[in-house]
């Protein structure tokens, strides 16, 4: 059986390695990964890392927390509640001002009305700090911390004011008839140091600090 011309470089060379060249063995794959070609599924690209929970954005942080720890979450709801009834009394104030104003009974009625409709309007400004704040723990960093404590602090500080000036009064008003007044004011400046001093402490605690150190994509 005859394979052609050696010398023709156009002949049939089946099975015959060019002149010169060692034969060739087949390529292996590497070993631990599958041979690829017909009849295998090609291998997928990685995948990128799940993110936690909440944030949107892909590539998850482990140790992060995934959601508001729980003293936070009571810090909040009870600055919603102090901004709701701050809200209140500084409306009724604007209006109870407004309807003195407009009466007709004399000028300085109506200088303390409008005085009273000015105070009311500056009341509703500092009633919306504790709903903003309450708003951005959900989403803020450290500069919402420092607020929220000077804000917890500021309401520490004011309740024990409070209580010292209801005990200094009680001690220069005796009789039965001052008892109830001076309970009924030491009681509300210590349910003001109690919710003071929860929002206060929820931002300085380990839980708080991890909240508000966690990764994110943007600041406030």
């Amino acid at each position: 059986m005859s394979f052609g011309d050696p010398h023709n470089p156009y002949g049939s060379q089946q099975g015959q390695p060019g002149y010169g060249y060692p034969p060739q063995a087949p390529q292996q794959a590497p070993q631990g990964v599958p041979p690829q070609g017909y009849g295998y599924p090609q291998q997928q690209p990685p995948q990128a890392y799940p993110g936690h929970p909440g944030d949107g954005y892909p590539g998850g942080f482990p140790g992060a927390p995934a959601q508001m720890p729980g003293l936070m979450k009571t810090a909040r709801v009870l600055l919603f509640v102090i901004g709701g009834f701050q809200l209140l009394g500084a409306l009724l104030i604007i209006v109870i001002g407004a309807l003195v104003a407009g009466s007709e009974n004399s000028d300085v009625t109506g200088m303390l009305g409008g005085g009273a409709a000015v105070v009311g309007v500056v009341l509703l400004l500092f009633a919306l700090a504790p709903v903003v704040l309450g708003v951005r723990l959900g989403k803020g960093a450290t500069p919402v911390r420092v607020l929220t404590a000077i804000y917890g602090g500021l309401g520490v500080l004011g309740s024990l004011a409070n209580v010292a000036t209801v005990i200094a009064g009680s001690s220069s008003h005796d009789g039965a008839g001052a008892a109830g007044p001076i309970m009924a004011a030491l009681v509300g400046a210590a349910i003001g140091l109690t919710v003071s001093g929860i929002i206060f402490g929820s931002m300085v605690t380990g839980s708080a600090t991890a909240w508000f150190n966690r990764p994110r994509h943007w600041t406030p």
